[in-house]
């Protein structure tokens, strides 16, 4: 186990950040191979235990761990994750009712503009979906919710797009999406 980088991966989940199997690099306008992923799944053994004994549960799901206090069946939104998921919703619907294609967020290389995304903020169909949800949505909440997290980057061209985690919920919500439309998850 390498002391550097298990103090960094500490940090960064104890914060309630995934680390995604890659880091999207703007300047070179590529996905990487993370190093603390590389860490965390070489030495995967030693983490789970280690984090077992101060009660939390490290997950690796789609190419992605994070942190939980108690372990959820592969069906249920972990509660924790409540918020990035109707954020995502609301986006997945803005996208669509824009008549944008949704898969250009997954696509490092195309993203979506900053501006479509960050016009949910001033559509009040959205602002009281955001506040239901409890998200500020004084601040900035993509950047506290989805891109301090990691699961929203910006590309060298300043639009977003999906990490593997977010790609996750994205699938998630794609293979749920009825369920979730009639309340049922």
């Amino acid at each position: 186990m390498n002391y550097k980088l298990s103090e960094e991966i500490y940090i960064q989940l104890i914060k309630g950040k995934y680390i995604n199997k890659h880091s999207y690099d703007s300047i070179l306008d590529i996905l990487l191979d993370n190093e603390l992923y590389k860490e965390i799944s070489k030495n995967l053994s030693e983490y789970i235990e280690l984090y077992k004994k101060i009660g939390l549960d490290l997950i690796n799901e789609n190419n992605a761990f994070y942190l939980m206090k108690t372990k959820k069946s592969e069906e249920e939104i972990n509660p924790l994750q409540f918020k990035e998921y109707i954020l995502l919703l609301i986006i997945i619907k803005h996208l669509n009712n824009k008549k944008i294609e949704v898969s250009n967020i997954t696509n490092y290389k195309i993203g979506i503009h900053k501006e479509i995304i960050e016009e949910i903020f001033n559509k009040q169909e959205y602002i009281s979906l955001l506040n239901a949800a409890d998200i500020n949505t004084n601040k900035n909440p993509l950047q506290k919710t989805l891109i301090e997290k990691k699961i929203l980057y910006l590309n060298n061209k300043k639009n977003y797009i999906l990490s593997d985690i977010g790609i996750s919920f994205l699938k998630y919500i794609e293979n749920h999406g009825k369920e979730l439309s009639e309340g049922q998850i």
